[in-house]
Parts: structure tokens; sequence; C-alpha cells
């Protein structure tokens, strides 16, 4: 995924967009806002698939409009090494598609992703979501470095979000 500029979202704006929020914080900022991000590096978990990124997952992401149509990103979920997890319930296109995106599927749009804290959501679940994808059908088996077996043993044998993280890393 590739990053652009941010744009930044008024303190009297995030009540009026639901339940999740869209945070964009300023430079040095400290205190609660700080602590709620999901820091980089990170797993992120979408439907079938799995990665790390090093891109703060305040600054406004790009994905291909056939992947905001279809939803992919909704309920994605992101670990750090702390073990805060959010998950994406919204993606906002910063355009409307043009007819060419419409017609170059794999052409990117610039976004904006509403997040939403998940403390329920544990390592073991973000484990067993991973072992899931593994065994199943799910398009990961095609990125993967190693056979699916040896992946599902490493991301068993991960104990902290740390562990975890670097095993996805070096699975994709």
């Amino acid at each position: 995924m590739a990053v652009d500029e941010i744009e930044e979202v008024d303190a009297a704006d995030l009540p009026g967009i639901g339940q999740g929020f869209v945070w964009f914080p300023e430079a040095g900022a400290s205190g609660a806002a700080g602590e709620a991000e999901v820091q980089p590096p990170f797993l992120l978990l979408v439907a079938g698939a799995f990665s790390v990124s090093s891109e703060s997952i305040s600054d406004r992401w790009t994905v291909t409009a056939s992947a905001i149509r279809s939803g992919e990103f909704r309920g994605a979920l992101c670990l750090d090494r702390e073990g805060v997890v959010r998950a994406i319930v919204e993606v906002i296109p910063e355009r409307a598609p043009t007819w060419v995106d419409r017609l170059i599927p794999w052409r990117s749009l610039p976004v904006r992703l509403v997040l939403e804290s998940r403390p329920e959501v544990s390592l073991d679940d973000v484990r067993d979501r991973m072992v899931a994808m593994l065994e199943g059908e799910s398009r990961i088996a095609d990125f993967l470095k190693v056979l699916a077996a040896e992946a599902i043993r490493r991301v068993k044998a991960a104990r902290t979000p740390s562990e975890l993280i670097e095993v996805a890393s070096a699975l994709v």
C-alpha cells in the first residue's frame, strides 16, 4: 500500500463520524491520542490474507476501487507489538472513482481509515484467525515463503504480539 499526505481532522468532526474514529495525529502528539494508535510495524489481517506494515495507520493509505466496493478491508484487524488491536470499520475514499479507476481494477485511490478499538480481541484470537487462513483455501497460500504446515507451526509457536509480527513478516 502506498502512503500520500495526510489530511487533518478537527476534533469537532469526531462525534459525527459514528462508532469508530478517524485519527490523524499532530506531530509530537502525546497522551491518550498517542496511546490509541496502532504503532508500526503492525500486523494487518484482511479477508483471506495478512501482511506486516511499517506505515503509520494514521497516514492516508491507498486501496483499489474494487477492494473498496468488495468491503475487503471492513473488519480487518491491526495488531501492533504492544498488543493494541484496532478494527477497520470503514474505508472512505478521498475522491470519487473516475472512469479510468473503474476501467483499471488495480489502480489505487487515496483513502482514510475509520478505526474502532477492539480490546476484546486477544492475541489468541489473532493467532487463530491466521491459522484458519493458512489451513483454509485463502489467497495467502500463494504468497508464503514456506510450506503451509511450517507456517502454521510458526504462528502457533508465537507467544507475544512482537513474535507474531516477526513470524508473519518472515512468512510473506
